[in-house]
């Protein structure tokens, strides 16, 4: 039966009705998009139904926060809050989440309503802890996904990856520490098939290699392979078992600056490695292939010898960065072989203790000034310290207390588009990031928010911020990030109180520690 009809100014591509408020019977907005890049909320009450704008209180509760997620054709999902009273759209926010033009599915997360976003990777939207986070899934690309539940699984969701259905178990704390996962692939013209996670068993083969073992070499040979995982058809495309006694010690791709060979292999080898009575090789070698045929055939360009074991390749740049034995090398490509380049030598060093301390140091202003005048280091080699120390001490320009022992460091970011910083491990399993700022206005913004928060927010066990993460040293140029996220979760009146003393808005301090954070992950 129809009710109520209403023209819209272009075609309509998504539409979707708010949840029902408690106490009620029938829900109060509908969201309408249009290939117009339009967004229209329209009332669905019996006495005014499809009209763009409700005005007037009617006298019944509602909920606190009713929020409108978006995703556009770009890859960006917008997220805004809606009146529940007028049906207005205010405080926009934005968050890129792939090339792909994002679908949104609605599930349940631990009882509450959240979200799964598909774009170029699959994403959870959720309230946790009264604040909404969006994060990336760590699973294959999704093209849909819909909630169900059942006895064995109350909060679930099954998804459709190509050619195959996928039936994931629920995301809240329970179920992932179960660790309980099943597969139905549905292949076209055959029945489903349910497999567990462990798989199948291969074909009876009596004389099978994964069954009876490979072929044992002499203790002082070296049995080493190069490996070509295809991730689609989950088949090995190109297997290349190395002889001569060599090892593989590292391996990365790498995109030189001459684009004419594309994306190029970097083996780094070792020949002859023995560890007793101490550790010596016979020779070392970094081998450049070339990937052919989809990667089904490995093509040698050239190898290079080098001084010491290649331990990690990487790339940089447009080249090829080395750790070989105690140095840094760069690489550039070469007809007949990799050319080494000239570095900068001004290092900076990122050092961690077993005390869960991170500290950057780097060499005086004054000292490396003094030794570009002198290049030899003549002046610098006879210099003394005073009371037997060293003449020259470096200088710590960041100082941090983690709280826990750091086994762990690495330069780079967890998404491609996030800005690039320090990924650190701890040995409880924590991960954390330092990501440096890029104006002084968001450092003297944070820096206010965090003297704000030490001060009306202190911990619950009493301890003063400033003196745990001052614990063996004091804190240098470091904003704690942890503490500045714990904002939200203040009453009202102290988050006003704040955001007056920051002349902002609580939600516009809100909407800043979202972008930080949208940053890194």
């Amino acid at each position: 039966m129809e009710v109520a009809k209403v023209e819209m100014p272009g075609d309509v591509t998504c539409l979707d009705i708010a949840p029902v408020p408690e106490g009620r019977q029938r829900s109060r907005f509908l969201a309408v998009g249009s290939f117009n890049n339009v967004i229209s909320i329209l009332s669905l009450d019996p006495d005014n139904c499809l009209e763009a704008s409700v005005a007037g209180e009617d006298g019944a509760d509602h909920p606190a926060y009713l929020f409108l997620n978006a995703g556009l054709q770009n890859g960006v999902l917008v997220r805004s809050v809606v009146d529940m009273v007028t049906g207005q759209v205010s405080d926009w926010r934005s968050r890129f989440l792939g090339l792909k033009p994002p679908k949104l599915f609605s599930i349940s997360v631990r009882g509450r309503r959240a979200m799964i976003c598909l774009s170029s990777r699959p994403w959870l939207g959720y309230v946790n802890q009264g604040q909404f986070q969006i994060n990336p899934l760590s699973y294959e690309n999704l093209q849909f996904a819909a909630a169900f539940s059942s006895l064995h699984c109350a909060e679930g969701v099954v998804a459709v990856s190509g050619d195959a259905l996928r039936d994931q178990g629920g995301f809240g704390a329970e179920e992932r520490e179960a660790n309980k996962k099943e597969c139905v692939e549905a292949e076209s013209g055959n029945d489903a098939q349910q497999m567990e996670i462990c798989g199948e068993e291969e074909e009876n083969d009596p004389l099978s290699d994964e069954q009876y073992g490979y072929p044992k070499a002499k203790s002082d040979k070296w049995v080493s392979c190069i490996r070509v995982f295809d991730l689609i058809t989950r088949q090995t495309s190109c297997l290349l078992e190395l002889q001569d006694n060599e090892e593989a010690f590292s391996i990365c791709t790498v995109n030189f600056h001459d684009k004419e060979y594309g994306t190029m292999l970097a083996v780094g080898r070792v020949k002859g490695l023995k560890y007793s009575p101490k550790r010596s090789f016979d020779a070392a070698y970094i081998h450049v292939c070339r990937l052919k045929e989809d990667g089904k055939v490995l093509e040698l360009v050239h190898k290079t010898q080098v001084e010491g074991i290649p331990l990690r390749l990487c790339p940089f740049q447009g080249r090829l960065l080395a750790g070989i034995g105690p140095v840094l090398r760069l690489y550039d490509l070469g007809k007949k072989r990799l050319l080494r380049k000239s570095m900068w030598t001004l290092i900076l060093r990122l050092e961690l203790d077993k005390f869960g301390n991170i500290f950057f140091a780097r060499l005086p202003q004054d000292v490396s000034q003094e030794i570009e005048e002198d290049p030899t280091g003549g002046r610098i080699k006879w210099e003394q310290g005073k009371l037997n120390g060293a003449p020259n001490k470096v200088e710590e320009i960041v100082r941090f207390h983690v709280g826990d022992v750091v086994s762990c460091m690495q330069k780079g970011s967890l998404i491609p588009s996030g800005r690039e910083g320090i990924i650190y491990g701890t040995v409880m399993g924590s991960v954390g990031a330092m990501i440096p700022f890029t104006s002084r206005d968001d450092v003297d913004f944070f820096s206010h928010l965090e003297m704000h928060l030490r001060q009306e927010h202190p911990p619950l066990c009493g301890r003063d911020h400033m003196a745990y993460r001052s614990a063996y040293f004091p804190v240098k140029d470091v904003i704690d990030g942890d503490l500045c996220e714990q904002f939200p979760t203040l009453p009202l009146d102290m988050q006003r109180k704040i955001a007056d003393e920051l002349e902002r808005t609580p939600a516009e301090i809100v909407k800043k520690l979202e972008e930080l954070r949208s940053k890194i992950i």
